[in-house]
């Protein structure tokens, strides 16, 4: 079902971004990325990707993408014995501050001096902390 809806979306001209999710693995995702880039189609299965732009149909830039996955702890901190359950946690909130703080700056160089009303979008995944 996956394969045929990006196969079917190429006759709509539109560039499709995969991004994963906590339930999908890296792996599996990285393996069909290549192949699907020859499909107008990027996959985005960890941390790393720097911003980019996504093309109107004109090729002319129609925005900038931070695309971002869900955001693995591994991927963005490191692992630091002695510290307590909340200071974990509040070490990763950190670094994924830090690490949106960082797509947006990307982002922003990336557009550069020209088109201030080129918006950027930044994906993400959805985490909460109870506080």
């Amino acid at each position: 079902m996956y394969n045929r809806f990006v196969v079917n979306l190429q006759q709509t001209g539109c560039h499709l971004v995969v991004l994963a999710g906590n339930h999908d693995s890296v792996a599996t995702l990285n393996e069909s990325r290549d192949i699907l880039a020859f499909l107008n189609t990027t996959v985005v299965a960890s941390a790393g990707h720097a911003p980019q732009y996504l093309y109107r149909r004109d090729g002319t830039p129609g925005a900038v993408l931070c695309p971002i996955p869900f955001l693995r702890p591994r991927d963005i901190i490191t692992s630091q014995a002695g510290l307590s359950g909340n200071e974990k946690q509040q070490h990763l909130l950190g670094a994924i501050t830090d690490y949106y703080q960082q797509q947006y700056q990307e982002a922003c160089k990336l557009r550069g001096d020209g088109d201030q009303t080129l918006p950027v979008i930044a994906t993400g995944h959805l985490t909460t902390s109870a506080q």
